[in-house]
């Protein structure tokens, strides 16, 4: 029987968890795990509050998600960041000539408080000196 879930519940969890998290980024498919998701020592209780009960059911829907992505050929704002962070990185080691351009960019950021980690680690890769962020306070 499926769970009742809210999209927002789980459209927060693929966001910050199953796709934007920094264990889902050094993961080799660069998506969390089930079992890393289901498990309390990799996103600790406190930092991951959605019930235990509803992580396979939000897990499923994902991979439910992800299948409907691949079947259309289409991508999301996190795969976005993801390609972005794969090519800058590519560009680092192979073309290093670019990747300095890329890195003598500026870049302003507003709303800094809605991004991912793997949007901030994208900022940070093309260069620390260049950005300019503003947030609101936590």
């Amino acid at each position: 029987a499926r769970t009742n879930l809210g999209p927002l519940i789980v459209w927060t969890a693929i966001r910050s968890f199953l796709k934007n998290s920094i264990e889902a980024f050094q993961s080799p498919s660069g998506i969390l795990s089930r079992e890393s998701f289901s498990n309390i020592g990799v996103l600790g209780k406190n930092r991951c509050r959605v019930p235990y009960d509803l992580r396979d059911a939000i897990y499923d829907e994902f991979e439910r998600y992800q299948a409907f992505l691949q079947s259309q050929n289409l991508w999301d704002d996190c795969d976005r960041i993801m390609v972005l962070i794969q090519r800058l990185e590519f560009a680092r080691q192979n073309d290093l000539a670019l990747f300095e351009s890329v890195r003598r960019s500026k870049i302003y950021v507003d709303e800094t408080q809605d991004y991912t980690l793997e949007l901030l680690l994208f900022f940070e890769l093309s260069g620390p000196s260049s950005l300019f962020l503003a947030g609101d306070p936590a």
